[in-house]
């Protein structure tokens, strides 16, 4: 682990991470992964939000960045980064294949989005509307396999995603629905797939 973040740690810049599905796969559980990632030097990583009780996984948090000094931005949040874990394998024994964002992660969520929302409009320094945000988490929703040539760029041929090209859980649990209702997430970025490399717009 040490090695994989050497660059990251060498580089001298903040840096964050999420849990991919193969992390809990050596010596630690996925939650001593995580609380390992969160003791390196330079990280922002975050466990988990420190006033959520009960909430599935590991390194679900979000961290605001601030406008620059001396600009019209500045104390004022410019940018929301959302991380979730996406987990790793189904615990449910009928459902076979990889884990999803579950309700309690959703629920994290959509009170944060909203919460944040509420302080850009009433904070010292009123926001018009919320920051824009961008989420991170390992394993692609289903609603990947709806893009095709007319609304995506790029490599999009996962050999395990069967037609669609995509190696999603084969459980909905309606998180692309819940980014859209918050409407504050302006993008979504995915690893997990080793050799899809695209982009594209879904709404």
């Amino acid at each position: 682990m040490d090695a994989a973040f050497a660059p990251a740690i060498a580089s001298n810049i903040p840096w964050v991470a999420v849990l991919g599905n193969h992390d809990q796969e050596g010596s630690l559980s996925r939650e001593g992964v995580m609380k390992y990632i969160v003791g390196m030097k330079n990280t922002l990583a975050k466990l988990n939000p420190p006033e959520v009780h009960i909430i599935d996984g590991f390194g679900n948090y979000n961290l605001e960045v601030g406008g620059v000094q001396g600009t019209a931005f500045e104390n004022k949040s410019v940018l929301n980064l959302y991380f979730l874990d996406s987990g790793d394998y189904s615990k449910v024994p009928a459902i076979r294949g990889y884990d999803w964002i579950k309700p309690s992660q959703q629920l994290w969520f959509e009170r944060t989005s909203a919460k944040l929302r509420k302080a850009y409009i009433k904070g010292p320094v009123p926001q018009k509307e919320s920051a824009p945000g961008l989420a991170y988490f390992h394993i692609p929703l289903p609603e990947y396999a709806s893009f095709d040539s007319s609304n995506f760029t790029g490599v999009k041929l996962e050999p395990d995603g069967g037609d669609n090209g995509i190696s999603s859980a084969s459980v909905n649990s309606g998180f692309f629905t819940t980014l859209v209702e918050a409407g504050d997430v302006k993008a979504v970025f995915v690893g997990h797939d080793h050799l899809n490399d695209f982009c594209g717009k879904l709404l």
